[in-house]
Parts: C-alpha cells; sequence; structure tokens
C-alpha cells in the first residue's frame, strides 16, 4: 500500500495521486482516507487523474476492460474486484470484464 497525498481539482472534478513521484498511466494500490483508509485499486491516466466508470485498459499483456466507482462518495475511482457491477456487467476478481450478457 502507498501513502501520499490526494489532491482534488475543483475546476476539473479530478482527483490525482502523488508520493515521491506523480502517478500517472499507472495503476496504484493506495490507502483512502476519505474510507477509513481502506485500500484499493486505482488506476490514473497520464495526466495523472483518477478514472472513473468503465476503461479499456492494457494489463498483463492484453486489453481488458474494468469498472472504477463513478459515484461522487468515499469510494470515488476504487476499482470493483468481482461481482456484478451497478450497470448489471460481470467482473473477475482482478477487476476485469468477464464478456456476458448484462444482469439486470
Amino acid at each position: 500500500v502507498t501513502n501520499g497525498t490526494w489532491r482534488y481539482d475543483p475546476e476539473t472534478d479530478k482527483w490525482s495521486y502523488t508520493t515521491t513521484f506523480k502517478f500517472t498511466d499507472t495503476w496504484g494500490y493506495i490507502a483512502n482516507p476519505y474510507a477509513g483508509n481502506e485500500a484499493a485499486w486505482f488506476y490514473f491516466d497520464k495526466n495523472g487523474n483518477m478514472l472513473t466508470g468503465w476503461h479499456l485498459l492494457f494489463w498483463n499483456g492484453s486489453r481488458k476492460w474494468y469498472y472504477f466507482n463513478p459515484e461522487k462518495n468515499n469510494r470515488r475511482g476504487k476499482c470493483q474486484l468481482g461481482g456484478v457491477t451497478p450497470d448489471g456487467w460481470t467482473v473477475d476478481e482482478s477487476g476485469a470484464w468477464i464478456e456476458s450478457i448484462p444482469k439486470k
């Protein structure tokens, strides 16, 4: 788990995270002080902004879809690991979408 500083930009409504370096175009297993310091997986784009919603990412040699909580709550940006997403799609324990019919 990485310890650093979360930064919020109200003009863009975006979050970023820095330690001794800025997280850009990478995953981070980070403690979230807004969620009782619960650690979770997050992904940051090339500009260092935390992703939300569905994103197609290159990971472990292939491109896969991942779901990051878009809700403006203390779990925003957290990658969903396993189960069914709020919009009805199934993801595996790594967070990757399992091609299937939505479970609505």
